[in-house]
């Protein structure tokens, strides 16, 4: 074995769970082991679920979310890529007007009466919508029932060429 290469291997590390507070020694080249689940903690180990949250990781990311939110909300921030490509096409198509919201609508009755009208008048140079036939359901034939063959027609001899050059095989 080289010397001065290798690490320092302590035989009375102190490994230390982070869940559940375990502590036990064995060997490794580090004197202090701090791990966040152990084999008493694990659920692969203990059966059942358990939920470690040790640096805050599920608040720490709630925050950030919320904080980006409200920024892309007060225009601070730009939103995501795939947003401000959809506003950008949307601007290009004349659409951005169209997704707007509408204004607030009139009293129902007078809105009803005017629909009525306008669906009663034609309109200039507009084709009336075409009307379809229904199509009578597809018939089915009945199935067949068709005898098994008995014999494949690869395993019928050969005939003999007309006339009669017949080379062997």
């Amino acid at each position: 074995m080289k010397e001065g290469i290798h690490p320092t291997y302590y035989t009375d590390a102190i490994f230390t769970c982070g869940s559940c507070g375990t502590t036990w020694r064995a060997g490794s080249t580090k004197k202090e082991v701090h791990l966040d689940v152990c084999s008493n903690c694990h659920p692969f180990f203990t059966g059942t679920q358990r939920i470690v949250d040790t640096a805050g990781q599920v608040e720490r990311f709630t925050k950030r979310l919320t904080a980006h939110e409200t920024a892309v909300e007060s225009g601070q921030v730009k939103g995501s890529k795939r947003q401000r490509r959809i506003d950008e096409r949307a601007k290009r198509s004349g659409m951005l007007e169209a997704m707007q919201p509408e204004p607030t609508p009139e009293p129902v009755a007078a809105a009803v009466t005017e629909t009525v009208a306008q669906a009663e008048a034609p309109v200039e140079g507009a084709a009336a919508p075409r009307e379809r036939k229904a199509r009578p359901p597809r018939e089915r034939k009945p199935r067949e029932n068709k005898p098994a063959e008995s014999a494949p027609a690869e395993s019928a001899p050969a005939a003999s060429a007309p006339d009669g050059d017949s080379q062997p095989a």
